[in-house]
């Protein structure tokens, strides 16, 4: 039996630049969105992101995590209303048309979809079609990370930090104090990141 409370949300910040992962995209796109490619661009307003970069981040993430847990399901907005492209947590300007990429995907068989239930999110995650195409790449974890511009400041509501992980992600407009906290962060992020912690004691490599 599935469980789809088995689930986390979907990373909207992931991102590579490895060849690897732009072969794959490359192959899907050319051969499911090959209508889109020959398409000649309209006039007018444009979606914030292209549907190919929604494609990338949606492969890149169920990669991802079907690298950490085959089990897993991503949790999916399937409303135009969870997605907001001009959203400061938002870096690469997703829109709805993330929709259009799954339903694809769906229909193509490259994807389990379990419309949302009891209040929650759409469930998704690779079926063996897909599988097959991720165990032909050679991306490993160090490949892929979280794109630059990714807000590293997150404000909501309310004094409760018991409710933090629930509260709603507030909109807002900088501050020198805001600068100076999200100025902190980036140091100490960067301190992490040339940091090796190790325990002496260990008599063997453990990660």
């Amino acid at each position: 039996m599935n469980n789809y409370n088995h689930s986390r949300t979907l990373d909207v910040h992931v991102w590579s630049e490895h060849p690897e992962i732009n072969v794959l995209v490359n192959e899907v796109w050319s051969r499911f969105w090959k209508e889109e490619t020959e398409v000649k661009p309209k006039r007018g307003p444009k979606p914030k992101a292209p549907k190919k970069k929604h494609l990338k981040v949606l492969l890149l993430d169920l990669y991802v995590c079907w690298q950490s847990d085959p089990s897993m399901y991503l949790a999916v907005h399937m409303s135009k209303s969870g997605w907001k492209a001009n959203s400061r947590y938002n870096a690469l300007s997703l829109s709805s048309q993330m929709i259009v990429i799954i339903t694809r995907l769906t229909d193509l068989g490259f994807l389990e979809f379990k419309k949302g239930f009891e209040g929650k999110l759409s469930r998704i995650r690779p079926t063996e079609k897909l599988e097959l195409l991720f165990k032909l790449t050679k991306l490993k974890h160090d490949d892929i990370s979280h794109h630059h511009d990714k807000e590293m400041l997150v404000l909501k509501a309310g004094d409760n930090m018991e409710g933090f992980d629930k509260g709603e992600k507030l909109e807002y407009t900088d501050t020198p104090e805001t600068l100076a906290m999200r100025e902190m962060l980036r140091r100490y992020n960067a301190l992490l990141l040339r940091s090796h912690i190790d325990i002496c004691s260990l008599e063997k490599p453990f990660v």
